[in-house]
């Protein structure tokens, strides 16, 4: 026979089956936990694919001059995932291509928010923001660009064209000497002649202009607008 004290031990019929029901309660959560939790992952894993086909393919369609396709997949992966600074790049450069310059350089200032070390875009700011004929902005653009690329010459170009239209010729003659003098490979050297000249010329300097453009002549016969700027047929 168990004592009073054994009894009151023992835990009784209801007490066992309302122990039982909250342990099936949280197995049940912890099922319902895991399977929710497994639903996401499994959504977030379709995303990220869905995202990378998107980025991918518009990518490809941009590389091959499909551009209107392009813009399509780059802005549903712009959509999928707004933080990736290729999508924004890209779907910039599939705009830029069609000739909407306000998108591009909205899809422009996403990416290099979300990573301003990529002189390319800080370039392409830059020409539009000149464009714009918004000079400071552009120019703070381009000489970051140039900051991040030290080889990136049409930067030098485009800085020594603002400074020239800035009203700051003597700049603009500065880094154009230096251009004429180091050659950089791929420049255009007629062409940097022929902005040399339409600086001296905002100087005020014509006999020095008329040089850089003949000089422009010599490299290139055929140079359109140094033939312009000498009266040449």
């Amino acid at each position: 026979m168990r004592t009073i004290g054994q009894q009151a031990s023992l835990p009784s019929g209801e007490n066992l089956k309302n122990s039982n029901k909250i342990v099936w309660l949280v197995v049940a959560f912890a099922v319902i936990a895991a399977v929710v939790i497994f639903g996401f992952k499994l959504a977030a894993d379709r995303r990220e694919a869905e995202f990378a086909t998107s980025l991918k393919t518009g990518t490809n369609a941009l590389e091959s001059g499909n551009t209107s396709d392009a813009v399509l997949r780059l802005e549903k992966a712009v959509a999928i995932n707004p933080e990736d600074d290729r999508a924004h790049l890209n779907l910039g450069l599939s705009y830029s291509a069609e000739g909407k310059t306000k998108e591009a350089k909205k899809e422009f200032e996403e990416s290099i928010a979300l990573n301003p070390n990529q002189p390319e875009v800080q370039f392409r700011l830059g020409v539009i923001y000149k464009s714009d004929n918004d000079l400071d902005k552009a120019l703070v653009h381009i000489e970051k660009a140039k900051e991040l690329n030290k080889n990136l010459y049409p930067a030098d170009i485009m800085a020594a064209n603002i400074y020239r239209e800035m009203g700051k010729p003597d700049r603009a003659v500065s880094i154009l000497n230096v251009l004429i003098k180091t050659k950089p490979f791929g420049m255009n050297l007629a062409d940097v002649h022929v902005d040399l000249g339409l600086t001296y010329k905002a100087q005020g300097k014509n006999d020095l202009a008329k040089q850089q453009w003949e000089a422009a002549l010599k490299i290139d016969q055929n140079n359109a607008q140094a033939k312009k700027l000498l009266g040449v047929k």
